[in-house]
């Protein structure tokens, strides 16, 4: 069973697929999938959760902290993996003293395979009868937002953000969406290939446009492993990228 969790729903709704999550009864073969933003990162307790999956990075090195911790608690071993570009390998760097490691299996040619296989396309074929293109639209264009002012975060240019975003609409059958004049000019695709970096806002232009999570709520990283080992007996989840 897959849910969806974020932030653009009602109370109500957060509220009822967050207290069907918790009580969905669990078998060999059967388990319950959270797809969620950052409204899940903390705050929230998922009891019994094995693992945790990012797509992409996210906003700062405390989200990741609050991420992985929906997994591993109460002295109960977890998981957490992270699915990077290259050019988001950089973030890892803002991550001292966290052990992750390269995992072995989920490299760019064994998921190239999975996604060759044969029962991978049928279902991806069945999958795409329900995408709505106007929401990917908006996920391309927020995404492009979210890399804004994270350069430091980020091994990239703005036209190698470009490309690596458009390269998620291509199993869509999709061509790439428009992009907002002030988000070329921040990203500077105006500017020819060697530009070399893209500029910081001056405001948050995108804030209300992407869900992956804000900076605001952080904390000194001592005071995140005093957390960490009262949540979960110092157990730390295994990791790996």
């Amino acid at each position: 069973m897959v849910f969806r969790l974020h932030g653009k729903m009602s109370q109500y709704q957060r509220s009822t697929v967050t207290r069907r999550f918790r009580e969905y009864k669990t078998s060999r073969g059967q388990t319950a999938i959270l797809v969620t933003s950052d409204v899940s990162a903390r705050g929230v307790d998922y009891p019994n959760v094995s693992t945790v999956v990012q797509v992409g990075i996210p906003s700062d090195p405390a989200h990741y902290i609050h991420r992985v911790g929906r997994t591993g608690r109460a002295g109960k071993q977890g998981y957490a993996i992270s699915l990077l570009s290259s050019a988001e390998i950089e973030f890892l760097k803002h991550l001292p003293g966290v052990p992750i490691k390269e995992s072995a299996d989920l490299t760019p040619d064994n998921l190239g395979l999975i996604e060759e296989s044969e029962d991978y396309q049928n279902k991806w074929k069945e999958a795409r009868k329900s995408i709505n293109p106007e929401l990917l639209n908006e996920a391309f264009v927020a995404l492009l937002g979210f890399y804004v002012g994270r350069d430091s975060y980020i091994n990239a240019t703005g036209q190698d953000l470009l490309k690596m975003v458009s390269g998620l609409t291509k199993p869509f059958d999709l061509p790439t969406p428009h992009i907002p004049a002030t988000l070329r000019s921040m990203l500077r695709l105006d500017q020819g290939a060697n530009s070399s970096r893209y500029r910081r806002p001056t405001q948050p232009f995108f804030k209300s446009h992407n869900n992956r999570g804000s900076s605001n709520n952080s904390w000194s990283r001592n005071d995140r492993g005093k957390r960490y080992s009262r949540r979960d007996g110092g157990n730390r989840p295994k990791q790996g990228y």
